[in-house]
């Protein structure tokens, strides 16, 4: 495989100068800060939504080249490895698989880029209770808030007489066992809260 910078190239390949610059600037993919939409239509003197219309046809024409296969190896796994996981996947748990598979690690924005680039997830920046992800649809994320909350439950009802006996693998095969959620699927689910991973449990 093509190293992701060269496969970046790529894609950006048959824009025209201002939607490449743009696109460029809005995902630092030349390694520089990020920009907002704001800041890139102060920079070309146009406006907030001018600027979001050329990011949109710039993907356009991008998509159009990753549905007709171009690179199709690595868009393939960045799917695979998101929706075997319940359609949901901790943004730095993302990047450690790509690494382990490829052996190349992806800048944060190169990786927005792709996924963005996809058109199939979408990012959610951390917040109090959850770390970054990509999801699939509400729908996955929907169901990721219902296993936690079921796990919080768990660990309420059942923390004075598990903790002292199991360990975490342990503890994850008996909640997964009781809530017919498959072992892999309840492990991401736990990566991706806060909660559980300052908790004192």
């Amino acid at each position: 495989m093509n190293s992701f910078q060269s496969i970046i190239n790529d894609l950006l390949e048959g824009l025209t100068p201002r939607q490449k610059q743009v696109v460029i600037r809005r995902f630092g993919l030349d390694g520089k800060k990020h920009m907002t939409l704001a800041s890139l239509g102060s920079k070309y003197s146009v406006t907030r939504e001018r600027i979001r219309q050329i990011e949109e046809g710039s993907f356009s024409i991008i998509r159009k080249k990753i549905s007709g296969g171009d690179h199709k190896d690595i868009f393939t796994f960045l799917q695979s490895e998101i929706d075997r996981n319940g359609g949901i996947r901790k943004e730095d748990d993302l990047h450690d698989a790509i690494e382990q598979k490829y052996g190349e690690r992806l800048m944060p924005l190169q990786l927005r880029f792709l996924l963005e680039a996809s058109n199939i997830y979408t990012f959610v920046a951390q917040d109090k209770d959850f770390y970054s992800m990509w999801h699939k649809g509400t729908e996955a994320l929907d169901k990721a808030q219902e296993v936690l909350g079921k796990v919080e439950n768990f660990f309420t009802r059942e923390k004075s007489n598990i903790l002292e006996t199991l360990n975490y693998d342990q503890i994850v095969k008996k909640i997964s066992k009781e809530s017919t959620i498959a072992e892999n699927a309840l492990k991401n689910y736990l990566a991706l809260s806060r909660k559980f991973a300052k908790s004192h449990y």
